[in-house]
C-alpha cells in the first residue's frame, strides 16, 4: 500500500517530467489557424494558413514570424521551390514570391498539389486534370501555359524530363508522356490499384498510395 509521501513523490516526479517535456516543445503561440501547406529550407519556414503567407524562423526554443502577408487568393494548397524563387498554390491561382517578400506574378487556376521538374510546373487540380506551365527564370517570374492532361488528378510526380505520373483515384496509376505538352501521350494506364491518391519517384522507385495499401515499383519494368 502506498503512503501519503510515496504518492507526493510520484506527483513531483511527474510534475518534473512533464515540465522538461514542455520545454522541449517549440511554441506555436503565433500560429494561431489552421496550417494549410507549409515549405522548410533550413531553418526558415514558409507557412500557409488560410489566405495568409507566414514567413518565420525556427530556433531549438522558439518560432519566430518574421512577417505575415495575406495573398487574397483563398487557401494556400502548397508552396514549393523553383529556379530561386517560391510558387504558391492557392485555391484561385498560382504566385509567384520573390526573395523580397513581394508576389512578382499571378497565374489563375488553383488546385491541390504542385510539383516542378527542371523549368517545369505541374499543378495538379483533381477532376480539373493536370495544367503544365513554364517557369520564367529571368526575374519576372512568370508562368507560360504549355498544355493541359485531361485526367482526374489526385497527386502527380514529375520523372525525367518528359514524363508524368499521375495517381488518377478510381481511374488507377497512369504515366503520360509530354514531350510535346500540348498533346499528351498515355504510356501507361494501370488500373489494378484503386484509388490511386498518392504518387512519388525516387531514382528507379515509384511509390503509390492506394485503398489503405503502398505499393513499390520498378518504373524501368512499369514502363
Amino acid at each position: 500500500m502506498e503512503t501519503i509521501a510515496s504518492v507526493g513523490l510520484r506527483a513531483i516526479f511527474l510534475s518534473i517530467l512533464l515540465s522538461l517535456f514542455a520545454a522541449r516543445q517549440t511554441p506555436d503561440t503565433a500560429l494561431n489557424r489552421p496550417v494549410t501547406a507549409l515549405f522548410v529550407a533550413g531553418d526558415h519556414l514558409l507557412i500557409g494558413q488560410g489566405a495568409a503567407l507566414v514567413e518565420a524562423q525556427i530556433t531549438p526554443i522558439a518560432l519566430t514570424v518574421i512577417r505575415t502577408s495575406d495573398l487574397q487568393h483563398g487557401a494556400i494548397r502548397a508552396i514549393t521551390a523553383i529556379n530561386g524563387a517560391i510558387l504558391i498554390l492557392s485555391e484561385d491561382g498560382l504566385s509567384t514570391w520573390d526573395a523580397s517578400g513581394a508576389i512578382s506574378s499571378f497565374t489563375a487556376g488553383g488546385g491541390q498539389r504542385i510539383a516542378t521538374r527542371d523549368d517545369r510546373v505541374y499543378v495538379a487540380a483533381l477532376n480539373a486534370g493536370v495544367t503544365i506551365y513554364r517557369f520564367d527564370a529571368s526575374g519576372a517570374g512568370k508562368l507560360k501555359l504549355l498544355g493541359h492532361v485531361d485526367t482526374s488528378a489526385e497527386d502527380i510526380a514529375p520523372d525525367g524530363t518528359n514524363w508524368l505520373w499521375v495517381a488518377s483515384g478510381a481511374h488507377g496509376l497512369r504515366l503520360y508522356d509530354l514531350t510535346d505538352p500540348a498533346n499528351p501521350v498515355v504510356l501507361s494506364d494501370n488500373s489494378s490499384y484503386v484509388p490511386a491518391r498518392l504518387v512519388r519517384v525516387s531514382g528507379t522507385r515509384l511509390y503509390l498510395g492506394y485503398a489503405n495499401k503502398l505499393a513499390v515499383f520498378d518504373t524501368v519494368n512499369v514502363k
